[in-house]
């Protein structure tokens, strides 16, 4: 299977993405097992199948707030459990790319300033 087959997959995501979506229901509609879809997918896309649902969900999440709408909203609309989980989830992928984000500029910077020292 090549990567431009899953463009129905990650369109079906993307038309579902306030529901729970399971692995088998996104295998059936692939029409493979969960596990050969599962491996496929992390394959093609070096990400498992729920990391990018997680990531697609949150990143549509914070047009919601952006919006206007409230924690509680948000979460519900998204399939989260609960505000806690939603906000749990949300930190935590924020906090993340704000480390990665601020260990690459810090990083930037020693370079720059070891080469203007050399």
């Amino acid at each position: 299977m090549e990567k431009d087959d899953f463009v129905k997959v990650l369109e079906y995501i993307e038309n579902h993405i306030t529901e729970k979506i399971s692995m088998k229901e996104l295998a059936d509609f692939a029409g493979y097992s969960p596990y050969y879809f599962s491996k496929l997918f992390s394959d093609i896309y070096g990400i498992p199948v729920t990391g990018y649902i997680r990531i697609r969900t949150l990143q549509y999440s914070v047009g919601s707030l952006l919006a206007g709408m409230k924690v509680i909203d948000v979460a519900l609309l998204y399939s989260f459990e609960s505000h806690e989980g939603f906000t749990r989830s949300f930190i935590s992928r924020i906090l993340l790319e704000v480390w990665r984000s601020m260990k690459f500029h810090v990083g930037n910077q020693l370079v720059n300033m070891v080469q203007k020292l050399l």
